[in-house]
């Protein structure tokens, strides 16, 4: 069964808000079990609304993403909608962390998630921070091997 999650913050203990999960199943009629972020879930039915709303979780062909032709100059594929609770997120702390990208950048991929933290972490070496006892090359490294797996697993 396919069930959106509801959830009262935009994340609980991994468990992001919206998300979609296609294989849940029924423990008993109060409660749904499913697999997400590498973990088994267990959960109450009010957390959860039924995904069955063709305009918004079913693919459509006609308004799935296309591949932009560039021209040398600007270029909207490097554009992300940012949803509202972030900007609100943004304008209340005047941050923007890095799992908030992350989350609408690449949907809450772990490969991508990983190989875009080893940059983050790479640029902050670069400018004399970075996380203590990590070396560029070290930072690099892990990121060449995220992309990797993501290459293998997306293909060219």
């Amino acid at each position: 069964m396919r069930v959106k999650i509801v959830t009262y913050d935009h994340e609980w203990q991994g468990l992001y808000c919206d998300t979609v999960i296609e294989n849940a199943s029924y423990i008993n009629d109060d409660t749904i079990t499913f697999k997400s972020s590498g973990k088994d879930w267990v959960i109450a039915r009010d957390d959860v609304v039924f995904a069955e709303s063709a305009e918004v979780y079913t693919a459509n062909t006609t308004n799935q993403p296309k591949a932009i032709k560039s021209d040398g100059g600007s270029s909207s594929y490097y554009d992300f909608e940012i949803p509202q609770h972030y900007l609100d997120k943004i304008n209340e702390t005047g941050i923007i962390k890095t799992e908030w990208l992350i989350d609408f950048m690449f949907k809450n991929d772990f490969d991508f998630a990983c190989a875009f933290k080893a940059l983050v972490r790479a640029r902050g070496i670069v400018d004399g921070a970075g996380k203590e006892g990590n070396t560029l090359s070290y930072e690099l490294n892990k990121n060449r091997y995220y992309s990797d797996k993501i290459e293998e697993k997306h293909g060219n």
